[in-house]
């Protein structure tokens, strides 16, 4: 049976919150007598910044033997696990450790920031809304880690191993090195990991003239390779010079378990009942190379100014092949053998240059950019008349930017103004310019309590493969198909926020977007078997929500948090396949972590998906519990985390929607029950801060 219970456990926990914690809150002022007054000095514990908030890390209630994972998890507007990283409101974020990047997302993310130590993070920002030095490109969010200053110099490192269990037993692997002298540092990180799981596609869809069921488990199994090394040199007390290289490489196989699609006419079509069988396997392999350069010099007067300059190249070779056959009123085709073959090669050149000049109680920030992109692809289909097909496409983007910002008083302000010119070519060759204006205003409160308003203006691209014009076949009657005339897309942001201290922040928002770039699934009744996933700018959407975040803490051993999300959704299509929707969507979360001893914790984490509206399609409830227990060792360094996660098994839930007239309903499973072990070693001086370079090619890498 699922479980309902904990929906009810996570609304007492919100009146909770709201109940008690004003004991955490009346520490400010204490008046003795009218000849005596005793006052507590009071430090903002989350202080308004442009675009968000920032924190100090020595605020919260956390360890300093933690993870910086762990800390993320108690900040409003982020929904973080032991595998992924979200802003609420966001498709993507962007995360800079001392204004360095790291490229990563999901799993590769996670596990980065699980091998940071909680004690050598001083501050951390978060922005809901990125500010105009960022590029004005996607709905993404931003999060700055900047590291404690420590002038001790030394050697340190982080070894990690886990074994994952699943459907099958997965293998993970790091490494992290570094050397701080007192004028320069090498560091290097590396990883392996051995990766299986099981993926199954399940789906119908009703017809007119008949019922199609498809039934498609997959195994997949990645592995996967990676190296950085970074190196730094203060050149002097004002000059700083870091190169950095990464090198990460993978390989995958998706091999089909079973593969059949099941056609059924209806009663009184014609026709006799029919079965596709179409059992392969899919490998793809990647690499990329990666090299920057940055430079920072630091004048007399306090101003900055940086340069920075990168090449990126990315090489993936895709193969699919596969056995297809047919039965057919129990009449068996001949079996056919198909491949289905793709090579990508992804080239980015990028340089940028920023200076940051304070005037008083105002910080003046003014930049370029310039970058320099090509995608060049190659598909072909054994079955196609025409063997092959070859994409290029060609994209510059010249951008200046200018944004002010000062604390005056109980007020805040915040102005940026973002210009961005672009050229694209490939099949159809294109230009176009824009502005991007950035706003921000805050007042602050009585003690902690501050109010929020600003608005941005964002503009959304599409990804490379969805500028794609050449097949990709699944099975011979299932491909995928891009489109080289897709437009980018205006996207506006408004939101308010409130926000107490650490214990509580609320926001309602307003997201308008139009002419997103998405995909369709086109299902042709008269070949029943034939699906195209086709991309187009066919929808506009609107969204309406609101957010709530309270923090309890009882003693110094249990934290709760409780979190949740009301959203309402408009989607209003311009395409007849796919009709216009709208609908109300609600997410609930509650993290508790309890502190057994200075050495063991405890950590339960429920959330749930109410039944509702996400993303154009109407999905049931989805549930998921995870527990987690961990034992650090202070003097050894050693860590030990077994982690179980959807335990009930009740994460992935149906949904439906309807595409080209058709009503598709899917009971897909994506191996969400696990267990997971991890023990790692942390060794050497994690007191010394490493100054980062500033990569300038951060925003490019989330289209390739």
């Amino acid at each position: 049976m699922k479980p309902q219970h904990p929906i009810a456990v996570l609304l007492i926990i919100f009146a909770v919150c709201f109940s008690t914690s004003a004991q955490d809150r009346d520490t400010t002022f204490a008046q003795d007598s009218l000849t005596a007054a005793r006052v507590l000095a009071y430090r903002e514990q989350i202080k308004p910044v442009p675009g968000g908030y920032a924190v100090r890390v020595a605020d919260l209630p956390i360890s300093k033997d933690a993870k910086a994972l762990d800390v993320l998890k108690y900040l409003p507007s982020l929904n973080v696990n032991n595998h992924s990283v979200k802003m609420d409101g966001r498709r993507s974020i962007k995360v800079y450790i001392d204004g360095r990047p790291v490229r990563m997302s999901g799993q590769a993310l996670a596990d980065y920031l699980s091998a940071l130590p909680a004690g050598e993070i001083d501050r951390i920002e978060v922005q809901t809304l990125p500010t105009a030095e960022h590029s004005a490109s996607g709905n993404v969010g931003v999060i700055r880690l900047t590291r404690q200053k420590d002038p001790t110099v030394g050697f340190r490192g982080n070894l990690s191993g886990s074994l994952g269990l699943n459907s099958y037993l997965s293998e993970m692997g790091s490494a992290f090195l570094e050397y701080n002298g007192r004028k320069s540092f090498i560091s290097g990180n590396f990883s392996a990991d051995n990766l299986k799981n099981l993926r199954h596609t399940r789906y119908s869809a009703d017809y007119p003239t008949g019922k199609m069921d498809v039934n498609n488990p997959m195994k997949w199994h990645t592995q996967s390779l990676s190296g950085s090394l970074s190196v730094g040199w203060l050149i002097t007390d004002r000059d700083l010079l870091i190169a950095d290289i990464r090198i990460p490489a993978s390989r995958s196989r998706v091999a089909d378990l079973e593969n059949t699609t099941r056609w059924t006419p209806a009663e009184g079509a014609s026709g006799p009942a029919s079965t596709l069988y179409a059992g392969g396997a899919t490998t793809s392999q990647m690499i990329t190379q990666d090299y920057s350069l940055y430079y920072r010099h630091q004048f007399p007067s306090k101003a900055t100014w940086s340069a920075s300059a990168a090449w990126l190249t990315r090489d993936v070779d895709r193969d699919r092949s596969f056995r297809s056959h047919t039965e057919t009123g129990g009449i068996i085709q001949p079996e056919a053998d198909y491949k289905s073959t793709g090579t990508f090669r992804h080239d980015v050149l990028t340089a940028k240059t920023d200076v940051v000049i304070p005037k008083g109680r105002w910080r003046i920030t003014t930049g370029a950019k310039f970058s320099s992109v090509r995608s060049v692809a190659e598909n072909s289909f054994s079955a196609d008349i025409v063997p092959s097909g070859h994409f290029d496409y060609a994209e510059q983007v010249a951008a200046l930017y200018a944004s002010a910002d000062a604390s005056l008083g109980k007020w805040m302000l915040y102005g940026g103004l973002r210009g961005e010119f672009t050229w694209t070519q490939a099949t159809v060759n294109n230009h176009y310019g824009d502005l991007f204006p950035t706003i921000s205003v805050t007042r602050r409160f009585r003690k902690a309590w501050s109010a929020t308003l600003q608005h941005s203006s964002r503009i959304s691209r599409p990804s490379f493969s969805a500028l794609n014009p050449f097949r990709w076949y699944l099975t011979p009657y299932s491909y995928s198909l891009g489109d080289p005339y897709l437009e980018p897309s205006r996207l506006y942001i408004t939101e308010i926020s409130l926000m107490e201290g650490r214990s509580f922040k609320t926001d309602i928002s307003w997201a308008h977007q139009k002419g997103q770039v998405g995909s369709l699934v086109l299902l042709n009744a008269e070949q029943p078997f034939l699906q195209v996933e086709q991309y187009g700018n066919f929808l506009d959407v609107d969204r309406l929500a609101w957010s709530i975040y309270c923090l309890f803490q009882g003693g110094e051993r249990y934290v709760a948090i409780a979190r949740g999300n009301l959203d309402y959704e408009w989607d209003r299509s311009i395409r007849p396949e796919f009709p216009s929707t709208h609908g109300f969507g609600a997410f609930l979360r509650l993290t508790q972590n309890v502190q057994l001893g200075k050495s063991f914790s405890i950590t339960c984490d429920i959330s749930d998906n109410l039944p509702g509206f996400y993303n154009y399609r109407r999905r049931n409830n989805s549930f998921q519990m995870e527990l987690s227990a961990e034992y650090y060792h202070s003097r050894s360094g050693l860590r030990v985390t077994l982690e179980a996660t959807d335990i009930f098994r009740t994460a992935d839930s149906p949904y439906t929607y309807t595409s080209d007239g058709v009503t598709l309903h899917y009971n897909n499973y994506l191996d969400t029950r696990s267990l997971l072990l991890t023990v790692s070693w942390r060794f050497g001086n994690w007191k010394k801060r490493t100054p980062q370079a500033s990569r300038s090619n951060q925003e490019e890498n989330g289209r390739l």
